[in-house]
């Protein structure tokens, strides 16, 4: 908060419900399989992303533009009370840059940094669940239905 890249927000449960469906869908978008390495990429980190501001409004914080709202909610994700938080946040961090240079530059990711990234993704989606259900019990994620086959 000394930066200025985070205010105090009190969570508010319909944003957060709004986020979790953003996060679903977004990894939902980055497994079709029509998609090339570049947009798997490109929906996985968004999901991330997604999932970071989650952690964050969870906690009473909201991000703030100033000087890059992507580098500031990775920065802040460094401080959520939770072991994994900054080793992630670094490596979003990196994915930050690679998704910047995709956007400006013709630089192809390749499958693995995807695939990398997408697995990252679902893993943090997990932990991020469980890890609102201990702390945060109210604002966790919607109980998902498992589609019958």
């Amino acid at each position: 908060m000394e930066r200025g890249i985070v205010e105090r927000l009190a969570p508010d449960p319909a944003e957060l419900r709004e986020l979790w469906e953003i996060a679903d869908r977004s990894l939902q978008n980055a497994r079709a399989r029509e998609l090339t390495d570049d947009g798997t990429f490109l929906f996985a980190y968004m999901a991330a992303r997604t999932l970071a501001t989650l952690a964050i409004r969870a906690e009473g914080y909201r991000v703030t533009a100033r000087g890059g709202g992507h580098f500031n909610t990775f920065e802040a994700l460094r401080a959520i009370p939770d072991e994994r938080s900054a080793g992630r946040a670094d490596y979003l961090d990196d994915c930050r840059r690679k998704r910047n240079e995709t956007s400006y530059v013709a630089v192809n990711v390749t499958r693995t940094e995807a695939q990398a990234l997408l697995g990252d993704a679902r893993a943090f989606r997990r932990e991020l669940a469980a890890w609102m259900r201990k702390r945060h019990p109210a604002l966790g994620p919607p109980v998902r239905r498992r589609r019958a086959r």
